[in-house]
């Protein structure tokens, strides 16, 4: 390290891979000690919605509803609405896998939001939910507003 300069002196090349700000994002929290729900293994994978993938792995979503749940954020949530949903989510889930009360206190919220998502990706297989219209109106810009917080505040490049 050079002081001076404000410089990381490295003795060997090292080869940078670049990721998406979705990955970073999670690998940044992992780096604080968070450990985010991800997709459970018999759906293939990881992923970054923490609250409904907690519900789904504690048996309050179905698989199908989930897959939906994914695919309408992959499909229409900008990364700043992600990076601000996953800031919020993170502390939540932490507490659902700690009380069993919490989780109750969550669930409502949590079903309601996965169940319209859901709706808005097979609309014809499932019914809408007002609850989960109003989560989505105030919850997306209040996501993403604390996302692009978090985007400045830690200078991402997204």
């Amino acid at each position: 390290i050079n002081p001076i300069e404000e410089k990381i002196i490295l003795s060997k090349p090292i080869q940078v891979e670049e990721i998406d700000a979705d990955q970073f994002y999670l690998a940044w929290l992992a780096s604080f000690g968070y450990t985010p729900g991800t997709l459970p293994s018999s759906l293939g994978g990881g992923g970054g919605k923490i609250i409904c993938t907690e519900l789904c792995e504690q048996g309050y979503i179905t698989k199908e509803v989930l897959r939906l749940d994914y695919r309408h954020s992959d499909n229409n949530m900008d990364s700043a609405t992600k990076v601000g949903y996953w800031k919020l989510a993170t502390p939540i889930v932490n507490l659902m896998r700690k009380s069993n009360v919490f989780t109750q206190i969550v669930r409502p919220f949590g079903v309601a939001w996965a169940n319209e998502m859901a709706h808005r990706e097979e609309s014809s297989k499932y019914k809408g939910n007002l609850l989960g219209k109003f989560l989505m109106l105030i919850g997306v810009p209040l996501c993403r507003r604390i996302g692009k917080k978090e985007i400045k505040k830690y200078k991402y490049g997204i």
